[in-house]
Order: structure tokens, then sequence, then C-alpha cells
């Protein structure tokens, strides 16, 4: 387990800003919080390349007598692509807009350090989430997450979580603070170490050492291996219209037809 301090603390000494065994100040600890803050906010997209793909629920194309993307890809909404709502891939940002008790069921083996967020888009029924032979947090043995909602007085916070592999988990990333848990395994530590120790250099007017730039660049190196993400097939439907969902509007993620009856890959 690794604590905003572990980090922190390490961070400091790196570069000799604090001595062996001595503690940064309550206004430095702060300081270090926030750029540390930033950090996790921007380790997918930045640190890992990971782009989340929109998986809208329910399809969009159930309230209208066309697909979203008329008349690019034409047909009515009687035709349902092989890829059900309830079974989304991995890496996808969940547009929530239910008016019915609803459950949404995660991949079931997804790749280490996948990534799924929901977003409340003005949901009057509850989602249930659902791990999918998977657990959700690092303690407890919860399966599933139930997400109330609080439409039409307010729209739900965006929430955001990651697969750890480790601990066969979808583990919630949420604002740190000094006491908390970070979201990611201990092995991540150096990456997180030095890459805090860059933010603050500035900050002592100094430029980092060529040391903990080397090892920054080792560390960058690992955890982009680490969570490198499998290519995701998507099923395609007939006559080869794009079956990520029908409302695309054509993304290389989302089109299909050559692996029609091959198999769902979910």
């Amino acid at each position: 387990m690794t604590v905003q301090t572990d980090i922190i603390i390490p961070a400091y000494r790196e570069s000799n800003y604090k001595a062996i065994g001595a503690t940064p100040t309550d206004a430095e600890l702060a300081e270090a919080l926030v750029l540390l803050q930033a950090l996790t906010h921007t380790f997918f997209g930045l640190g890992v390349g990971t782009k989340l793909k929109q998986w809208w629920v329910p399809w969009p194309q159930l309230n209208a007598t066309l697909r979203a993307n008329y008349p690019q890809a034409p047909g009515d909404s009687g035709v349902l692509p092989p890829n059900d709502v309830k079974n989304p891939p991995a890496n996808t940002r969940l547009m929530v807009k239910v008016t019915n008790a609803t459950e949404i069921f995660f991949q079931y083996q997804p790749d280490d350090g996948a990534l799924m967020e929901f977003v409340d888009v003005g949901s009057t029924a509850a989602i249930t989430l659902n791990a999918n032979g998977q657990l959700f947090g690092l303690t407890g043995s919860d399966d599933t997450l139930v997400i109330t909602p609080d439409w039409p007085a307010n729209r739900l916070p965006t929430r955001r979580w990651v697969y750890r592999a480790d601990r066969a988990s979808w583990v919630e990333i949420e604002d740190l603070s000094l006491t908390g848990e970070l979201p990611f395994p201990v092995w991540f530590n150096d990456y997180f170490i030095t890459e805090l120790a860059l933010r603050l250099a500035p900050r002592f007017g100094n430029d980092p050492r060529a040391s903990t730039l080397a090892r920054n660049s080792e560390m960058n190196t690992f955890v982009r291996g680490q969570y490198q993400q499998m290519g995701i097939e998507i099923v395609g439907e007939p006559g080869g219209y794009p079956s990520f969902q029908t409302h695309d509007r054509g993304d290389d993620f989302a089109r299909g037809g050559s692996a029609f009856e091959q198999g769902n890959t979910f």
C-alpha cells in the first residue's frame, strides 16, 4: 500500500531538498500534494496513452426512428449490433441517461490498467456497475457498485476506475489526501517520485538531476509497458456498419465488418 506521503517525502529527498529523516513542512506537503494530484489526473493520456471512447446508455437510436449518424449509416432502430449496450468494452466513457434501473457489466477479462468512466447525462434511475468476475476497491468483497441518481436537482460527479490486475479489482481514482492510498501498484512508486521531483525542482530554482531524469525515463517505459492495452476487435454488422455503437461517426476504433460472424470478443 502506498499513501501520498510515501511519494512526497522521497520526492523531496530525490533532489536533496530534505535531509535523511527530515519531514517536509505542512506548506511543502500541501504544495506537493497539489502537484501529485495533477500527475494522477494526467497519468492517463500523458503517462499512458489511453483515450476513452464514448458509450451511450441507452443506445441513442432507441429514442429515434433513424440511426443517430443517418444518413452515413441508414437503417432503423430495430437493427441491433452484436455488442449489447450492457456490455461495453474496456477503456470506455459511459454516457448514462437511464430512466429504468440498469445493470452494466464491465469487461470480463480487462487488461491491467484498463479504464472505465461514468458520466451522468441526466439519469433518473439507479445504475448498477457489475465487475463481471472481478471486484471493486482495494479492500472488501464488493463486486457491484450502485449509483443512485440525483436528477433533476443535481448531476452526479464524473467517476473513474482503473483496473488493477494485481488486486483483481477496479479501483476508483479519487481526489488525493495525505493519508489516502494511491490507486496504483507499489512498483509504480519510482515513476511518481521522479515525476514529482521534476515538478518540484523549478520551485527551488533548480534543474532536475541527470540521475533523476534517467530513472524517470526508465519508469515511463516501465509503466507504459505494464499498462499497454491490447487492440479491441469490434465485431461488425452485416454490410460493414460501424458497431462500436451505431451513432459512431466512423473513427478507426469502431470500423467493423471483416470480423462479422467470427465471434464476440467480449
